[in-house]
């Protein structure tokens, strides 16, 4: 199954950005919702948020709208550039990244380690399918569609204080 299927048809890659960040958050928010119910949620803490717990709100939500989604397309980016120089094919290269997110999520959580499956798919393949085009479009990619992904949690932050 070719991983077109994916994603809008488009050459423009904000255009792309902005179509797979939407399908996506409809996902993410629901999974979210699903976990947050199912699970006590309050003591889930990303490492980064630890960091910054004493910080302002505004700079929190500044965090997570531009360090986490940076950090995670940079993790995304690297280690897809180290498996490129491997010996793996492609398809085994994407299911080696998937299954490394999903083990750095499930330290914190394995219940949002498993949920969030389907969002690392996209990511790691966004990213695949721009780097066809060149490494700084790819990792643009997806670095925005993490970003938009980030924008109504960092707005309730904000909005929360």
């Amino acid at each position: 199954m070719s991983k077109n299927f994916l994603f809008p048809r488009t050459e423009s890659p904000l255009v792309f950005s902005l179509v797979t960040a939407i399908y996506t958050g409809i996902y993410a928010a629901l999974a979210y919702y699903l976990v947050s119910h199912l699970v006590e949620a309050d003591n889930i803490t990303h490492p980064i948020d630890s960091k910054f717990k004493d910080f302002t709100p505004n700079i929190r939500a500044v965090v997570t709208l531009f360090l986490k989604p940076l950090i995670d397309a940079l993790f995304i980016a690297g280690m897809l550039e180290t498996l490129r120089r491997s010996r793996l094919s492609p398809r085994l290269q994407l299911i080696a990244a998937v299954c490394v997110l999903m083990g750095c999520v499930s330290l914190i959580s394995l219940l949002f380690g498993i949920i969030l499956i389907p969002l690392f798919v996209v990511y790691v393949a966004a990213y695949d399918h721009w780097r066809q085009t060149s490494f700084e479009t790819a990792f643009s990619v997806a670095f925005i569609i993490q970003m938009l992904h980030n924008v109504f949690p960092a707005a309730r932050m904000i909005y929360a204080s």
